[in-house]
């Protein structure tokens, strides 16, 4: 995690007062000296992913979320503004859209067994992947192989590697919706994007897949590996590390 969590206490709070909350300490990561490692993904999924992979102008999905929607932790981890939004009030937005009956938006709860869930990320062309108890999770990182586009939805989350990729070319990095018609007002947006940007988009996360692959066949001048060295040698590293680059959706 770029931001981590600090427990407060342990102990009863004198008096009675609000339940004790986990908080994300935003100035422990400082662009200037610290480095975001990306997660792993296990060699076996990233070959199945592959497998299964489907060319993106086939894909029988415009956006997908398939997962977790309610978590006491979503609720109860906070963070301060201009971050205060929580995963909870994300996902419990999103959980909007599965009822809803969008033809193209596939929207629930896991999928089992995991080789379903595959199936579906493969055969989608926009993968939401909102904020957790952490700021990040699997499904980023699952996206370069899947070939699905990220759309994170965690606005206090720092990505890996920001001072060389080109995030914006191939991932969305919209605010977290907080309401429902929010919610509807982003699948508006990426319904909007055109053929030609997504497939640009989509080959362009090909391109940069090699940056998150720790497995047997990484190269060497393309690894998490050497991203991380990269970022230890950077000397213009900037000291405010990029929040947002995505259009606005519609208020």
């Amino acid at each position: 995690e770029a931001n981590p969590l600090e427990w407060l206490g342990g102990a009863p709070v004198p008096g009675g007062a609000e339940p004790q909350v986990a908080v994300h300490c935003l100035d422990c990561f400082l662009g200037a000296k610290d480095v975001v490692l990306p997660g792993h993904t296990d060699h076996w999924t990233t070959r199945q992913l592959l497998a299964l992979h489907r060319p993106w102008l086939e894909r029988s999905h415009r956006v997908c979320y398939h997962g977790a929607f309610q978590h006491a932790l979503y609720d109860n981890t906070r963070a301060a503004p201009p971050f205060e939004v929580t995963a909870g009030e994300t996902r419990a937005a999103l959980w909007s859209l599965a009822s809803a009956g969008r033809p193209g938006v596939s929207i629930g709860g896991h999928l089992r067994p995991v080789r379903a869930y595959y199936e579906r990320i493969t055969d989608c062309q926009f993968c939401l992947v909102p904020k957790g108890v952490g700021f990040t999770n699997g499904r980023l990182m699952e996206s370069f192989f899947s070939g699905c586009i990220p759309v994170i939805l965690s606005d206090a989350m720092v990505v890996p590697f920001d001072a060389f990729l080109p995030w914006p070319a191939f991932s969305l990095k919209p605010r977290m919706p907080r309401m429902p018609r929010e919610a509807h007002d982003l699948v508006d947006f990426l319904e909007g994007i055109p053929a030609e940007t997504g497939l640009r988009m989509h080959q362009s996360l090909i391109e940069h897949r090699c940056w998150f692959d720790y497995g047997p066949d990484s190269r060497e001048d393309c690894s998490p590996y050497e991203g991380v060295v990269r970022m230890l040698t950077w000397q213009s590293r900037s000291r405010e590390p990029h929040r947002y680059w995505s259009i606005a959706t519609k208020k």
